[in-house]
């Protein structure tokens, strides 16, 4: 059984299917799951051979040669260079049976190996809530491959979750020259606030008031997240966790323009510092009830 039998794939293979391959094997005969050492060690030498560009021309050849070593001297070549399925022709005849080229197979698979790509970068970057309702511009210092560190200058669009992930075109890595440069992926965390929660797109703050103020009623100011004040009217007899809502105060998304809301969800606390005299007109009033 030769590698690629090993791997269960054929010789037109790409570096994915390769790739792919393996780690469903690998994952399946690994011995710290109970596989065969011995199976594991043949199917890592497989992807080993495989999955590297010389080592897997070497290994085409010597299938090609009934398990044959070859190693072909460059030097006396023009330039150092030959055709590795001219070589292959020469060494066992050109047109074999039907008048096929038998090498055919081996230059479809090399055409279609992908070339070296520049690698797509992912990081993530905290964001405060305040700064979601505005789009936002930031300078990052990231991390590169190769260890190499670069400002790296987003626009992040208004109405950004948390968890959101924006891809920037051509702002990953590109210390391949000649490839195009690869993408950058940003994740958005956004911290919780001291003073909000949030509901989808609707923020909600607490008021804590007085259980006389609900009893006859009562004004009261709240401010939004952006520092706008408004004033809650609140009716007599008003219940614990009554909500009111201010249109417009809440959260944009970044798929819909409009604005979510505030909601503010009544607390009622009850005074404890009474005197003797106010207790009792409490009772005057409580007997009438």
């Amino acid at each position: 059984m030769n590698h690629y039998d090993l791997l269960g794939i054929t010789n037109t293979a790409t570096p994915e299917d390769i790739k792919k391959a393996y780690r469903k094997l690998a994952s399946q005969h690994h011995p710290d799951k109970g596989g065969d050492t011995a199976k594991f060690q043949e199917i890592q030498k497989a992807n080993e051979i495989l999955s590297d560009e010389h080592k897997r021309a070497q290994y085409d050849m010597e299938l090609a040669g009934g398990g044959r070593h070859f190693q072909f001297n460059t030097s006396d070549m023009p330039n150092g260079d030959f055709d590795m399925f001219d070589m292959l022709r020469r060494q066992f005849g050109v047109n074999f049976g039907n008048g096929q080229d038998p090498f055919s197979q081996f230059k479809q698979a090399n055409q279609r190996r992908q070339p070296p790509r520049n690698r797509d970068v992912r990081i993530m970057v905290p964001l405060e809530l305040e700064e979601t309702l505005s789009e936002q511009t930031k300078t990052l210092k990231v991390t590169l491959p190769g260890n190499m560190q670069e400002n790296i200058e987003i626009k992040i669009p208004r109405g950004i979750h948390n968890g959101n992930t924006v891809r920037y075109s051509g702002l990953g890595d590109h210390s391949i020259t000649n490839a195009p440069r690869a993408d950058l992926y940003v994740q958005f965390h956004v911290k919780p606030h001291s003073r909000f929660g949030q509901s989808g797109i609707d923020l909600v703050a607490g008021l804590t008031i007085n259980c006389l103020d609900a009893v006859v009623g009562c004004e009261k100011e709240v401010e939004g997240i952006d520092g706008k004040k408004f004033k809650i009217s609140i009716p007599p007899g008003t219940q614990f966790g009554a909500r009111f809502g201010i249109p417009d105060q809440g959260l944009y998304t970044t798929d819909h323009p409009g604005r979510g809301k505030l909601v503010v969800m009544l607390e009622i606390y009850i005074p404890k510092e009474l005197t003797e005299e106010q207790l009792k007109t409490i009772r005057s009033i409580q007997s009438t009830l």
